[in-house]
């Protein structure tokens, strides 16, 4: 790996005055795709020799490089607190709550960190709660009252994201600190113009993450569903083809396996909701711009409703009679529906957009659950909405399909649920007639990934503490796996989770866009 010669431990320092006096916290909300790398690097900081102790917490995995949410706290030689608490909310929710400073209310409680830290160990219990050091909470206590992000980390350009929000209904209009924003053009316009930066250390011109625009590089993968008694498989999806299937919900099977004989059978779209970064990226990678991956017209997406009871209560109900399944090893999958309309965005439940199949799965894990399960769906038992839209595809003037038709489920993921997906029977797609492997996104022949980026306020009062966080995932941990482990260099080396390259490690670039045409260094 190409090493950045950075300025890290000058900047702890500087991060370290800055707190000399006072406790100071750092909240840090956004997309689940740097989660493992974010969290890695806040631990390296806060256990590093400059600090005396250190102690982190946290909730919703037993892996922390998983977790929904954690706390890291560092004690300096004055005694005061270094603390960084996450939330990870998604790419758009983490922008948008970001610029209007809307509060979190799943920040984890101040308990977690109170007297948490022993001089020059991991402490062996946290604030009294009887929690060990590296416990996974159960149940968490938030903090109270609820507080806004001083970062977001986004798998896409805030000005793509915002892009994306102006379609958006606001009801009721959010009220945050005197400011209403009553539609979706306003929370864009609040993207914009709220001074969202690029964190990280600017004083090395062209190498440093604040020069760049960049943590690293996050790479995506479309998958097949488990094809079970359906018998559909394939290896390879084309641009063409991902378009399509966003634009219209579904393609002939024939477009993924490259058989005559699957002109009638078919393949839906199942995909992620509006707050997601993988959405945007790979959408906009196949044709659509960014903006579209969340327009009111174009994206066409589908729920799963399977045979035996595995519904997830968190999401909307999407019919009155039937609850939405998410699949998994083991499950049957049996129907599909369209996802239905106005699904909120999430940690905004007053955002949302009209179209019924316009939303999707909050998480990629929910997405690669889908693909898990064992695929039992025929034409002949759908729902007449779901047949209908068939017909429109089904060749040589059926005018419907055959009745014996079988339909696949495919989506797109990161990377480590592409491996969920396919170690739970999914089949993993070369995109373009390439196969998903970080020494191909370096050298350009992969073109699914786009760039990661850690944004805080331009006006930020704690960039001390939030650019030594950014330098170190650019330099150290923008390729590291749930695992801790770093991707091994070698072409025939696909198997580890990590969905990130380093930004230095890169022989090509797009000029900093989602989807956008690669050039060589």
């Amino acid at each position: 790996m190409k090493m950045l010669k950075s300025l890290l431990c000058g900047l702890l320092a500087a991060g370290l005055a800055a707190s000399a006096n006072a406790d100071t916290i750092v909240r840090i909300v956004g997309s689940t795709a740097y989660r493992a790398g974010v969290h890695q690097s806040i631990l390296d900081y806060v256990s590093s020799s400059a600090f005396t102790g250190y102690s982190y917490v946290y909730w919703g995995n037993s892996n922390f490089r998983k977790a929904a949410g954690a706390v890291f706290t560092g004690t300096n030689s004055g005694g005061s607190k270094t603390i960084y608490e996450t939330y990870w909310t998604g790419s758009a929710a983490g922008c948008t709550d970001l610029a209007i400073q809307k509060p979190i209310a799943a920040f984890l409680s101040g308990t977690y960190y109170d007297n948490a830290v022993a001089s020059g160990t991991e402490v062996a219990t946290a604030a009294g709660t009887g929690l060990t050091a590296e416990t996974n909470i159960t149940p968490p206590v938030f903090e109270s009252p609820a507080q806004p992000a001083d970062v977001a980390m986004s798998d896409s350009l805030y000005s793509d994201v915002a892009s994306g929000l102006k379609d958006a209904n606001v009801s009721p209009a959010l009220v945050i600190s005197g400011t209403t924003y009553s539609n979706g053009v306003a929370l864009k316009n609040a993207i914009l113009n709220n001074g969202l930066a690029d964190a990280g250390d600017t004083s090395t011109s062209g190498t440093a993450p604040g020069d760049n625009g960049c943590v690293g590089i996050v790479a995506f993968e479309w998958v097949l569903g488990n094809p079970g008694s359906t018998g559909l498989t394939g290896t390879s999806i084309g641009s063409q083809v991902a378009e399509q299937l966003a634009s219209t919900g579904a393609v002939n099977f024939s477009a993924i396996s490259n058989n005559p004989n699957d002109l009638t059978n078919f393949a839906l779209l199942v995909g992620r909701n509006e707050d997601s970064g993988t959405r945007i990226d790979s959408l906009a990678e196949c044709g659509f711009e960014p903006a579209h991956s969340f327009d009111a017209a174009p994206v066409q997406t589908y729920v799963l409703f399977s045979s035996t009871n595995d519904v997830d209560t968190s999401y909307p109900t999407p019919t009155a009679s039937q609850g939405l399944y998410i699949g998994g090893p083991g499950v049957s999958a049996t129907s599909v529906a369209i996802w239905s309309a106005n699904n909120a965005l999430n940690t905004e439940p007053s955002v949302s957009w009209s179209p019924a199949g316009h939303s999707g799965y909050i998480a990629g894990g929910d997405v690669a659950a889908v693909l898990e399960a064992t695929n039992g769906i025929t034409y002949a038992g759908q729902t007449s909405s779901v047949r209908t839209l068939l017909n429109t595809l089904a060749p040589f003037n059926y005018g419907n399909a055959p009745s014996a038709s079988k339909i696949a489920l495919i989506g797109y993921v990161g990377i480590s649920d592409g491996h969920t997906a396919t170690g739970g029977g999914g089949i993993g797609l070369y995109y373009n007639g390439i196969p998903y492997n970080a020494n191909y996104v370096e050298n350009g022949s992969y073109t699914l990934w786009a760039y990661e980026h850690m944004y805080y306020l331009s006006s930020s009062a704690k960039k001390a503490l939030i650019n030594p966080i950014a330098d170190d995932l650019f330099t150290n941990n923008a390729d590291i796996d749930s695992n801790g482990l770093h991707f091994t260099s070698s072409p025939s080396n696909s198997t580890g989770d990590s969905i990130g390259v380093p930004f230095l490690d890169m022989n090509v670039y797009r000029s900093f866009t989602e989807g956008g045409n690669l050039s060589s260094y």
